[in-house]
């Protein structure tokens, strides 16, 4: 079975999520919670960059950044059935997606923006945080 690493606010885990049942893949997955902002989190094991969504094949294969992950869940079904194969269809749609992915990066921002504090990403070194302007 696949684990998918996410957590319930995360919109790229939640786009995984409608995929997998698109395809009809949620009985293949298990979804463990996982905290990028918890340190003692295994997840920077799993995933270097440490952000989710993050998928586990069965075979031990990490998977990570929701366009990687829905390639691999669409390949897995049979192709075609989230992004046309056809290259102009194709195309196309993975723009659209690079748009609506970056869309939700800047909302992202906001609400850590909104809560008081600067954006915040830990790597396995420790804590990395964006600099004043």
């Amino acid at each position: 079975m696949m684990i998918l690493r996410s957590s319930p606010p995360s919109p790229f885990g939640r786009k995984v999520k409608l995929a997998l049942g698109i395809l009809g893949l949620e009985s293949d997955v298990a979804i463990e919670k996982a905290d990028p902002t918890d340190a003692a989190d295994t997840l920077r094991k799993q995933n270097p960059i440490g952000k989710i969504p993050t998928l586990i094949v069965e075979d031990g294969t990490v998977l990570y950044d929701s366009p990687v992950i829905l390639e691999y869940l669409d390949h897995r079904a049979g192709g075609g059935k989230i992004v046309r194969k056809e290259a102009s269809a194709r195309f196309a749609a993975l723009t659209l997606q690079a748009l609506c992915d970056g869309i939700l990066d800047a909302g992202i921002l906001l609400v850590y923006e909104g809560r008081g504090g600067r954006p915040r990403c830990t790597c396995r070194s420790g804590p990395i945080i964006r600099p004043e302007r």
